[in-house]
């Protein structure tokens, strides 16, 4: 598989708070708002990827969003491709669990595997 170099131009964060119809009931809360945080990464090659975070607490939003953008200005490095530089201090992250979006969550040596098989492709 060859993966073409993407070059970053920029990361955005657009924070969202979304009224409920159904109050969300929980022991611990009840959450009439759902906060969302929009990410954007935006590449000079005209490719665009979205994403979002759910975290659940409104409050939670004034400190992502600025987190997001320091991120932002920390990968400022040109080449997405610099990342896998970086994979070898992931690879040794002390870690236990790994938790990927929407997909079941695995153990480190499931993460070792994905970054060796990722650089093997390389």
């Amino acid at each position: 598989m060859t993966i073409e170099k993407l070059t970053l131009r920029k990361i955005t964060a657009c924070p969202v708070v979304l009224p409920l119809e159904r109050p969300v009931v929980a022991r611990i809360a009840t959450m009439e708002q759902w906060p969302l945080v929009l990410i954007d990464l935006e590449t000079e090659e005209g490719v665009t990827g979205r994403s979002y975070l759910e975290p659940y607490l409104v409050k939670a939003l004034r400190y992502l969003v600025p987190c997001i953008a320091d991120l932002s200005e920390l990968l400022w490095i040109g080449s997405i491709n610099h990342l896998i530089c970086n994979s070898a201090r992931l690879r040794e992250l002390p870690g236990e669990t790994f938790h990927c979006g929407h997909y079941a969550s695995f153990g480190r040596q499931r993460m070792q595997e994905l970054i060796d098989r990722y650089r093997k492709d390389r």
